[in-house]
């Protein structure tokens, strides 16, 4: 498989002439040279581009870059990323980025390991950089207008549709809403709310007679799932990452739970770490105020910022501290000053 991975890469490089090209030749140079880094996705644009008889998905992303030395900084990034329906708003993802924070990319090859599957080498062909990324939450042009009463339905059921083909990216819904159901036949449920196709889960809805829609982007603003994988009915076998992953064969959130979290880190606990970074984003601290802030949190004078690169030490060797903290820090920042 990383031979087939290796010789699509180099076909595709020579068919669309990557090396000709601005976009994809600054994005394979992030992915070489940029520094390392973690970010946060804090809003999602999906779109379609094209003509009306061949159009493509769009995805877009918002990103809270936080660089282990500097001024975090929200990157608009342009890229569709492979095993896509893993991403979730207010997951925590690798990055990289210039020296000026004006450019950074989603490193997909370190994702792609994190999670434990394979993927072609072909990830800097749909980058760009956005001079003004997404709003924060999610904002879907793909889907249509909603109409009708709004409510709130339980999910009885979902089953993924199939064809000759095969697997579709579809799927029949059972929804149910005071004794009544309805059937919602081929919904295209978006790759950022696969997480939500849990039977017994609440959904909106907006019901027009007899037709229901699923508002999914307040579905998924409502619960992001930053730590969930795909529920059961959106799980797709995937071949396996070689022995260089560090993904355990568990489902995600089941190795989050079991893995033992050490009290401190530089000095600090986790819960005082996450409470701060969250913090410095939601109140807008400026750098030169950094460890004052931390030191409300109880964080001693001039300690913050070798507890932070500790604490950052600490998730690079550990993808499940990672997942901890998108959820923790996530939750943070919704929290009232």
């Amino acid at each position: 498989m990383r031979f087939l991975n290796w010789l699509y890469d180099k076909w595709t490089e020579f068919t669309l002439f990557t090396w000709l090209r601005w976009n994809p030749r600054r994005a394979a140079r992030l992915l070489r040279k940029g520094t390392p880094s973690r970010g946060v996705i804090t809003g999602i644009r999906v779109s379609y581009t094209g003509g009306q008889n061949s159009s493509t998905t769009r995805y877009e992303w918002a990103v809270e870059v936080m660089p282990s030395a500097g001024e975090r900084f929200k990157a608009g990034i342009r890229q569709n990323i492979q095993h896509a329906d893993r991403m979730r708003l207010g997951m925590e993802v690798p990055v990289r980025h210039d020296d000026g924070h004006s450019r950074a990319i989603i490193d997909v090859p370190e994702l792609l390991r994190r999670w434990g599957v394979e993927g072609a080498d072909v990830h800097e062909m749909t980058w760009k950089r956005l001079r003004k990324p997404p709003r924060d939450g999610i904002e879907d042009k793909t889907l249509g207008k909603l109409k009708g009463e709004r409510r709130t339905a339980t999910l009885v059921d979902a089953n993924r549709v199939h064809l000759a083909i095969g697997l579709t990216d579809n799927w029949d819904l059972v929804l149910e809403a005071d004794g009544r159901q309805w059937v919602k036949k081929r919904d295209p449920v978006p790759i950022y709310a696969r997480h939500l196709l849990e039977p017994g889960i609440a959904l909106p809805v907006a019901i027009n007679g007899e037709k229901v829609e699923v508002d999914w982007p307040a579905a998924v603003e409502a619960k992001p799932g930053s730590t969930s994988p795909p529920a059961a009915a959106a799980a797709v076998r995937e071949e396996p990452a070689e022995a260089m992953t560090a993904t355990p064969a568990v489902p995600v959130e089941q190795a989050v739970a079991a893995a033992p979290v050490e009290d401190s880190a530089g000095g600090i606990g986790f819960d005082t770490w996450v409470a701060v970074e969250a913090g410095l984003v939601r109140d807008r601290v400026a750098p030169a105020d950094y460890d004052e802030y931390a030191q409300r949190h109880g964080v001693p004078p001039g300690q913050w910022a070798g507890a932070q690169a500790a604490w950052q030490s600490r998730m690079v060797s550990d993808w499940t501290i990672g997942a901890r903290f998108g959820e923790a820090y996530e939750a943070a920042l919704k929290k009232k000053r």
